[in-house]
């Protein structure tokens, strides 16, 4: 599933590119306002490196 979150990521970056709010954003893409506004911060920082996995990120370790 790493993949479908990438894709998530991308779809968010590229609404906000469009001029969409985060909210508006957010209601596109099926998640919150708080996570737009958190990939769209790391973008904006760190380019396409600030979409990779936030260390201590939850979930399931990969085995």
């Amino acid at each position: 599933m790493p993949h479908r979150r990438s894709a998530g990521k991308a779809r968010i970056i590229l609404a906000c590119a469009d001029g969409m709010s985060n909210a508006g954003v957010a209601r596109l893409v099926g998640v919150q306002a708080k996570a737009v506004g958190k990939w769209r911060r790391a973008f904006a920082a760190e380019r396409l490196a600030g979409l990779g996995a936030p260390a201590g990120q939850a979930g399931r370790r990969p085995t």
